[in-house]
């Protein structure tokens, strides 16, 4: 189940980072961060990281602001502002967070859902025979040690990544093409190119720094892990479709481009006939394909997925029959044969010139964004005339090419030093003696 589900998953990391939110109010976490009541130093929310598990929460508004507070890392302080004894109190939620929300259902307010990730339980026959073995095994035969001590080394290695702050250049992205321009929000390339970032996160000690320690080269293998991922929850991400509804979509012919007739197959289902199907009510049928609610939830007609036709078009109380438009018939079977994401195509056999140009002028700006963009645009010129700039054509060769002028960077990076007179780091002084 979902509360199972994130909870074990919740076991990978530290106790003292994850809160977990079920029947106290939500303003309680801002009360608990209160640095006069020491009473609550237990509860306190950390400064640097937490997770929040609304678990199974009804949704209202004053827990929709919250979620929303949480959910918005770009505020760097998050006060709730009250009156208390006729005075006025500020209260602090600290540190950054990673928000979960166990629920059946879909958000309604649209800011807050816009920021989420949907996810759902694996469902398949494997996986519930696989599911009822451990069940009767940890039933039967008592807890597991050696899951225990796996989680145990999860936890140390958690407390290990987030140590210092690692920054992450990836030189595959700019080959990612977005494919469809109408339906793909800022959001989502952003919570991409996160995901992308957070695998070689997770695999840094597999990854090489570069110009400083804590910088690494991605590589295309974490782009390819992290569209893997994306692709398994990029339809229901988008639609925000439950199962019930995926399945009616499945059971709906589709439309041709060219059928503006009124031309019914036998098998284009009725609102009743999907019910009957569903074990539904006709009026959720209804709801779902036309119908207008409290909700901010687009129907399935206003996402054009589905699309409704009268039999007889002069009498308002004839029988409709549902089609699949051509684009959920699209969509469905992108789904089923889970080959490319909806909105994005990866394409990235070598490294174009404009990946590189990206690559080495990201690299420049995380390693000291003082150097001028002039300055980095000399650089790669004289990098283009090189032997080494037409060989770099994957990540092996690409960080030979990114090596080759790391004496350019030192030397401008040593310019802004000397005119601002800065103290050079223990790291760029040893990186000085093996030069000299």
């Amino acid at each position: 189940g979902k509360t199972h589900m994130i909870l074990s998953v919740a076991k990978a990391v530290p106790e003292r980072f994850v809160h977990v939110i079920r029947s106290s109010s939500p303003l309680y976490l801002f009360y608990a961060s209160d640095e006069e009541d020491q009473t609550q130093a237990r509860m306190k929310c950390r400064d640097d990281y937490n997770i929040y598990i609304f678990d199974d929460i009804r949704m209202n508004e004053v827990i929709t602001d919250i979620a929303k507070f949480l959910t918005d890392n770009q505020l760097k302080e998050k006060i709730h502002r009250t009156v208390i004894d006729q005075k006025p109190r500020e209260f602090k939620i600290p540190g950054e967070g990673l928000v979960f929300f166990t629920r059946a259902q879909s958000i309604n307010d649209a800011e807050l859902n816009d920021r989420l990730l949907y996810n759902n339980p694996q469902e398949s026959a494997e996986h519930k025979r696989e599911q009822l073995e451990f069940v009767r095994r940890q039933t039967s035969g008592g807890e597991d040690g050696f899951a225990d001590r796996r989680l145990q080394v999860a936890r140390a290695v958690f407390e290990h990544l987030i140590t210092e702050p690692i920054r992450i250049l990836n030189p595959w992205v700019p080959q990612l093409k977005i494919e469809d321009y109408r339906d793909t929000g800022p959001r989502e390339v952003e919570r991409l190119v996160e995901l992308i970032k957070a695998v070689t996160f997770y695999r840094q000690f597999q990854r090489r720094p570069i110009y400083q320690w804590n910088i690494l080269l991605g590589t295309k293998e974490d782009l390819e892990t992290a569209l893997e991922v994306f692709k398994a929850v990029d339809f229901l991400q988008r639609y925000q479709l439950d199962k019930a509804q995926v399945r009616l979509l499945e059971m709906l012919p589709a439309l041709k481009k060219d059928q503006e007739e009124p031309v019914f197959l036998e098998d284009a289902p009725t609102y009743r006939e999907l019910a009957q199907k569903l074990n539904v009510s006709s009026d959720t049928v209804w709801r779902w394909v036309r119908g207008r609610s409290r909700t901010s939830q687009p129907n399935l007609s206003d996402r054009g997925l589905v699309e409704a036709r009268s039999a007889n078009p002069d009498d308002q109380r004839s029988t409709h029959h549902l089609y699949l438009t051509e684009k959920g018939a699209k969509l469905l079977e992108t789904t089923k044969e889970q080959k490319i994401l909806l909105g994005f195509r990866f394409k990235g056999r070598r490294l174009n010139d404009r990946a590189k140009e990206e690559a080495i002028t990201t690299a420049f700006r995380l390693a000291d964004n003082r150097i001028p963009p002039t300055t980095i645009q000399k650089i790669i010129q004289k990098a283009k005339k090189s032997k080494t700039w037409k060989e770099a054509v994957d990540d092996r060769t690409l960080y030979k090419l990114m090596k080759s002028i790391e004496e350019d960077y030192t030397h401008e990076r040593l310019k802004i030093m000397r005119k601002t007179r800065e103290p050079a780091t223990t790291e760029l002084k040893e990186q000085i003696h093996e030069e000299v």
